[in-house]
């Protein structure tokens, strides 16, 4: 029997196209009756297309195509056990947008797929947070703070030193120079122009 590729395509809510996911396994070659899709919501998991796939339609010696690993499974756990599950049965799985995971060049399954899949996890963390860092308000001195704790976000705000005025005056009347004003008020030159840049507000 001749052995056959099938496509998958999941998107996680109905208001979400599967169209481009299809375009993409259309574009690879894969005739569009052997494109199994499923629509599955966070609470509803239920991947009824992709559940007759591994159960039913492949076969050892068959190809799936999927458009990236994120759509295998539902989080980490359920990834790996459906990549081993599949490769275990002997099937060749193909990622378009992740091909360094492709049965066939991975070579350490386990090892590659959890380092993928943590990564991946990390940089929707760093996102959530820098999205959360965003929406946070700003002070009269331009610094982000959390309005449930009012905490500042970053470094901490520097202080005035007590000369700073009489040496501001100083440096702007040009009587001394900034390396003599930095040297006077014992700060960093960055803290000194940082300093002088809200003074000014």
């Amino acid at each position: 029997m001749k052995n056959r590729i099938y496509g998958y395509a999941r998107v996680s809510t109905k208001g979400q196209s599967l169209d481009r996911q299809i375009k993409y396994l259309r574009d690879y070659g894969i005739e569009e009756r052997n494109i199994i899709t499923d629509t599955c919501t966070g609470v509803n998991f239920r991947r009824t297309g992709y559940n007759a796939l591994s159960k039913v339609l492949l076969k050892k010696g068959d190809t799936l195509v999927i458009p990236s690993i994120d759509r295998l499974g539902r989080n980490k756990k359920s990834t790996e056990k459906a990549y081993n599950n599949l490769v275990d049965k002997g099937v060749k799985i193909v990622f378009l947008d992740d091909s360094e995971l492709n049965s066939d060049v991975c070579k350490d399954k386990d090892l590659a797929v959890s380092t993928y899949m943590a990564e991946q996890e990390y940089k929707k963390i760093k996102k959530r947070q820098r999205q959360g860092i965003d929406a946070m308000p700003i002070d009269e001195n331009g610094k982000k703070y959390s309005i449930k704790t009012g905490k500042h976000i970053g470094r901490p705000i520097a202080e005035y030193p007590s000369n700073f005025e009489e040496v501001y005056n100083k440096w702007k009347l040009k009587e001394i120079s900034s390396k003599e004003a930095i040297e006077e008020l014992g700060v960093k030159k960055a803290t000194f122009y940082n300093l002088c840049k809200r003074y000014k507000k």
